[in-house]
């Protein structure tokens, strides 16, 4: 008889595999079989660490939230965000698995409201253009094993006084099989008696924002024992709502983008001062999309885009340069795909104007580069500066 077994410990579920020879001539005579199995729990019959029977538990919750109906998920409570511990790498000896992890360690701020992951300010001759069209489109893939994450940013504090940045995990990752969850396009016509000098659109999705701080730990995978590292982090971190399983979309126009008022001038002229400026794009029409940003700055396509965090959370956000580098987090694929991530910007001049007419246009993209795994990487984004002018 082969004997197969799962024991369930604290530190996780071995396998137990035995063989036992039985003679069939004694049981049928009616004797009795007892059978004791010894087996000493080693790495080597490790079924499941705890580790990661934690993530089979936390896909599960994920699951369920991505499953809920309306409403369900959109009534999250602010008092659960930001999540109260990020895990990071675990290293596994010969009995325990020991896994960094970053607790929660202080909240600064969290709020739920409209986020804008494609922003455009337009200025100069702005009565030029005729339309404005933005796009933002992402979907996963199971067998392709692409899914859409939204990154943590983090500023850690080191014990030399250096500050790394780095990206130490995601606040959510939607997977699912041929599954879109955010689908949304929007075409903005500007009036030739357009007044205004400049204009600010965007689009994006309503989320949760935190500016948090953590604190690094090293744990044995059952949290029996923690042992405080001594090394902070300040972090920013996203979510989006989830209603009838996809994106909530959002969208704003200001008409008055250098008033001072309103989070999204305030968005994004924080970035704009803040942040590194691209290349010009020039031209009578204007086409710029996630992946055009991840090949011009080199990065994956994981932090091709990203949502402004800070200046949504604080109405004076810091100035200095720790906090501006994690202004925002990266809203991204996988795996680079033109058929799910479908984010772009396309502008065009009225057509008595596009042989006489310019654009020049800027993205932004972080100042800083963030670890991650083997490398280091930009944070690009889809906050466009366009000029309109007469060409020479």
């Amino acid at each position: 008889i082969i004997i197969l077994g799962a024991v369930h410990t604290p530190f996780g579920v071995y396998a137990v595999i035995n063989s036992v020879p039985l003679s069939i001539v004694n049981i049928l005579r009616g004797m009795s079989v007892e059978i004791r199995v010894v087996k000493k729990m080693t790495r080597n019959n490790v079924l499941i660490s705890m580790y990661e029977v934690r993530k089979d538990i936390q896909r599960l919750e994920d699951s369920i939230l991505r499953s809920a109906k309306s409403g369900s998920a959109s009534s999250r409570s602010l008092a659960n965000w930001p999540p109260g511990e990020i895990w990071g790498d675990c290293y596994c000896g010969k009995i325990l698995c020991y896994c960094y992890i970053w607790k929660l360690d202080k909240v600064y701020a969290n709020v739920s409201k409209g986020i804008p992951m494609i922003a455009v300010y337009i200025y100069g001759d702005v009565s030029k253009v005729n339309g404005v069209t933005l796009h933002e489109y992402l979907a996963s893939m199971g067998w392709w094993e692409i899914y859409v994450a939204f990154g943590i940013s983090a500023a850690i504090m080191k014990s030399d006084g250096e500050i790394g940045y780095e990206i130490p995990g995601f606040s959510i990752e939607l997977g699912g099989y041929d599954h879109v969850w955010l689908d949304y396009s929007k075409t903005f016509y500007v009036p030739s008696n357009y007044p205004n000098p400049a204009m600010l659109i965007a689009i994006g999705m309503r989320g949760y924002l935190a500016f948090a701080r953590y604190r690094l730990e090293l744990c044995d995978d059952a949290m029996l024992y923690c042992e405080n590292l001594n090394i902070y982090a300040n972090m920013t971190l996203a979510q989006p709502e989830i209603e009838n399983n996809e994106m909530k979309p959002w969208e704003d126009v200001d008409t008055v983008p250098y008033d001072g008022s309103g989070d999204l001038e305030h968005a994004f002229w924080y970035i704009a001062a803040h942040w590194n400026e691209s290349g010009e794009h020039v031209g009578n029409d204007v086409d710029i999309n996630a992946i055009t940003v991840e090949h011009d700055i080199a990065t994956l396509p994981l932090f091709s885009s990203s949502i402004a965090v800070i200046p949504l959370l604080l109405s004076s956000a810091p100035e200095v340069a720790p906090i501006a580098a994690i202004a925002s987090v990266s809203v991204g694929m996988s795996r680079e795909s033109k058929l799910l991530e479908n984010n772009y910007c396309v502008i065009q001049l009225k057509s008595d104007y596009a042989d006489s007419y310019v654009m020049i246009a800027k993205y932004f993209y972080s100042p800083t580069k963030f670890r991650y795994g083997d490398g280091e990487y930009s944070i690009g984004s889809l906050y466009i500066e366009v000029a309109v002018g007469r060409s020479t």
